[in-house]
């Protein structure tokens, strides 16, 4: 009998050995109730081929903008407003803030005094754009004719039939322009706790002189976090902040809003940009994932979890060529939902792919762990680990 108990114990052990450990990582939990409560308790399993995607994180996460906008009143366009240009052919737009309508605008040079539709190449009034921030239905929009070159321009009204209290949006992209801000994040993806590192940069052949520089982090409910910008380089600049709220946000994501101001000449060149991360509280992880079978291709996966919520875990099956390129075959997603503590996400793969690839060949990788209370990405691992190492 004591013979039999320690086989078995011995057994026990060997098998638990064969599980491949995954990186930790502290969870913490947060404040979801009746959201998370709701969310579907049935548990769910798909599996379907996939070939040769890319499951490759983006190397850097940066954005360009030739851009920049402007709040103004219906006052500050009767006294005429300033928008600076450093190519021909920029797009201008006005957009309504607090009404529905958009004062007949006209452009002036040191030269000239001209209609909004005598100063265009491409002319749009009060047409629905899909993406704008504002009223969709109530824009002014021109891209300025070529011969009138890049530089000074004002905006100028003469309508007395709105309320001088009304705001607007102008909003200029200098499409054609060499000077273009970068705003560029370390990582994609933050948790809590985490650093972000942000830089901002003005980019062209040029090297502006500097007048002012701004960047701050901005949170889905519209708290701000300013960052403490340093010089590193000519027109380029670094800050960051580390990351500590413990609030749902529900997918949505976080942005480094930014923006920065020039001398060329006597003008004063605007550029604002934003980049967007996802940010998320750590509340599973990933302790061990074990080969189960073979007939049928059968894994387990051990989490950990601080909340109450819907977890779905992703799985992709490699084949590695013989130049060491890695293929994917299959993808995996299973899901459950579980209370806080230590569960089993059990995932499979068609046996037939098994049987036309030797096992030798067979990597399994990109370990996703979503929180369906969150909507985000909790822990990943994506480094493809050899069948032979999983049991």
């Amino acid at each position: 009998m004591k013979l039999n108990h320690f086989l078995w114990l011995s057994f026990l052990c060997f098998s638990q050995a064969q599980a491949f450990k995954l990186p930790d990582q502290e969870i913490s939990s947060y404040e979801c109730g009746k959201t998370c409560d709701e969310l579907s308790h049935e548990p769910m399993h798909l599996e379907w081929n996939i070939h040769d995607q890319n499951f490759k994180h983006p190397l850097r996460n940066l954005q360009k903008s030739y851009g920049y906008k402007k709040k103004v009143t219906l006052e500050e366009l009767r006294k005429g407003v300033v928008v600076n240009t450093l190519a021909p052919r920029a797009i201008i737009r006005i957009s309504p803030i607090s009404g529905s309508h958009v004062p007949i605008l006209r452009l002036e040079t040191k030269s000239h005094s001209l209609s909004f539709q005598e100063a265009s190449s491409l002319y749009s009034r009060d047409e629905a754009f899909a993406d704008a921030d504002y009223d969709q239905n109530h824009h002014t929009v021109l891209q300025l004719k070529e011969e009138l070159g890049a530089g000074q321009f004002k905006l100028v009204t003469d309508e007395q039939s709105i309320s001088t209290d009304e705001t607007f949006v102008i909003s200029v992209f200098d499409k054609y322009s060499n000077a273009y801000l970068t705003v560029e994040t370390n990582k994609d993806e933050y948790k809590l706790n985490d650093k972000i590192i942000a830089t901002i940069t003005l980019n062209d052949t040029l090297d502006y002189p500097v007048k002012d520089v701004f960047a701050s982090i901005v949170a889905p409910n519209g708290d701000s976090i300013p960052l403490n910008l340093t010089k590193t380089k000519s027109n380029q600049y670094k800050g960051s902040a580390q990351l500590h709220s413990k609030k749902n946000d529900f997918g949505a994501n976080w942005y480094v809003e930014a923006a920065i101001s020039a001398w060329f000449g006597d003008q004063l060149i605007t550029r604002q940009g934003h980049a967007a991360f996802s940010y998320s509280i750590p509340s599973a992880k990933l302790i061990e994932i074990e080969k189960v079978s073979t007939q049928p291709l059968n894994f387990k996966a051990m989490v950990n979890v601080a909340n109450n919520s819907r977890y779905a875990l992703q799985s992709v099956l490699y084949y590695k060529d013989s130049q060491g390129k890695f293929h994917p075959l299959s993808t995996s997603q299973t899901a459950n939902w579980f209370t806080s503590g230590k569960h089993a996400l059990e995932f499979t793969f068609d046996k037939n792919i098994y049987k036309q690839y030797d096992q030798q060949s067979l990597y399994l990788g990109y370990f996703h762990l979503v929180d369906y209370g969150q909507l985000k990405t909790v822990y990943h691992y994506d480094e493809p680990v050899k069948l032979s190492e999983l049991g």
